[in-house]
């Protein structure tokens, strides 16, 4: 059974995961900086399951943030258990419309088709 500071964690976590999703918050330009081209978390966003994330570069700009919107991060962060959390946050139903709007921008892309992004070229 968990105690009540740990049920207080749970819920801190649980709250900060749906702020990373919310809009309206600017998650991501309160906990990181953009720079070059990539986002990078600012040292209070930084745990240790970000070591084994590859680095933001011009090619790879996303991979550190998609990595802090993870549950894993977010238990890391906060020091609760990854099941415990995972278990509420998927019987929330803020996590099906999350579910559901990514579903609807994979479709709207298939439709659409991918943008055609092309490398900038080196100058000789």
């Amino acid at each position: 059974m968990c105690s009540i500071k740990g049920i207080d964690q749970i819920k801190k976590a649980f709250d900060a995961y749906f702020e990373r999703y919310d809009p309206d918050t600017k998650w991501s330009l309160r906990n990181g900086i953009y720079s070059h081209h990539a986002w990078w978390p600012k040292p209070i966003e930084v745990a240790s399951c970000c070591v084994e994330i590859r680095e933001p570069t011009l090619y790879f700009n996303r991979t550190m943030k998609k990595h802090c919107l993870t549950i894993v991060h977010v238990a890391t962060l906060y020091g609760v258990d990854y099941n415990t959390l995972k278990k509420r946050i998927v019987a929330s139903p803020a996590y099906a419309q999350i579910k559901a709007d990514v579903i609807a921008k994979r479709a709207v892309k298939a439709l659409l088709g991918e943008p055609k992004w092309v490398a900038p070229r080196k100058e000789k």
